[in-house]
């Protein structure tokens, strides 16, 4: 079976940069949080903008003070590409590695967030970070935050960064790729099966619910089963055009009963899915 690769493992080039910023600090004011936008924006103003180095130095400066590492992250590009400061990789360097020991820091803690920007880091260290590149650790790193469970602390406190390292887990397992480059793992459908199931059971997502499937329809990683493979298509219905598709190929293998339990069995879905982190509020409130 050909899987499809629109989803690769490149988004995680843009993790570091959309994760919330971490402190050494337990929490941030919002004066902080105005800070950070401030710091980032006056360094990445958007298309129409224009850098305010001045500013970027000014309020990035701040958050160093408060090692804060979206502070230290543009310091260290400012260093880096020699934008507002004389371009000096030591520096860089040195800025680069705070942000490295927060991360790692905060990841022996077993925060999920913290856990991604770790394998993004030994996804591409840049010659920056003070690690090299490695993409065993990388896909250890994905792993180890998808590993949490519901109701867990990293779980409950971070689990869109659960949700999106299970992604990234079940599509290094689906193809053994890195960024989609070249081979670099077995494939594991088994694997691939039991994170996809994660994602929809817990999260209800679309890509779940599509590549279980597929996994389901060829039998990859799981018994086949094509009443249940009908029942996800139904359910990814974001990706209208391939489902539709794949259920059309299928009612030619199906029967009108199994067809109407595959149908059953997702209105049923629907009407009793609830996301896991609202599982765990409710059993606090009942504590």
């Amino acid at each position: 079976m050909r899987f499809s690769n629109k989803m690769p493992l490149q988004c995680l080039a843009f993790l570091a940069l959309t994760l919330l910023s971490v402190t050494s600090c337990a929490s941030s004011s919002k004066q902080d949080e105005s800070l950070e936008q401030s710091c980032f924006k006056a360094y990445f103003p958007g298309k129409e903008g224009a850098r305010n180095y001045t500013k970027a130095i000014e309020a990035c400066g701040k958050l160093v003070e408060q090692e804060n590492t979206t502070g230290y992250r543009i310091y260290g590009l400012m260093y880096l590409n020699g934008n507002g400061f004389p371009k000096d990789k030591e520096k860089a360097k040195y800025y680069y590695g705070k942000i490295y020991e927060i991360y790692y820091q905060h990841a022996k803690q077993g925060f999920p967030m913290a856990e991604l920007a770790i394998s993004n880091i030994y996804e591409d260290s840049r010659g920056v970070y003070p690690v090299e590149s490695n993409p065993d650790k990388t896909l250890f790193w994905i792993e180890r935050a998808a590993s949490h469970k519901p109701c867990d602390k990293g779980y409950v406190k971070q689990p869109e960064a659960v949700r999106r390292a299970l992604l990234y887990a079940a599509f290094a397992n689906l193809r053994g790729t890195h960024n989609n480059i070249r081979q670099l793992y077995a494939v594991d459908y088994t694997k691939a099966y039991g994170y996809f199931r994660r994602l929809a059971e817990e999260f209800n997502d679309n890509r779940g619910h599509l590549y279980l499937g597929k996994l389901l329809e060829e039998g990859n990683g799981v018994k086949q089963d094509l009443v249940e493979s009908y029942k996800h298509y139904l359910l990814g219905d974001t990706f209208k055009k391939s489902t539709s598709r794949a259920r059309k190929r299928l009612e030619k293998q199906m029967t009108r009963e199994q067809i109407a339990e595959a149908k059953h069995r997702a209105k049923e879905w629907k009407k009793h899915f609830k996301l896991a982190i609202e599982q765990c509020k409710t059993q606090e409130s009942d504590q």
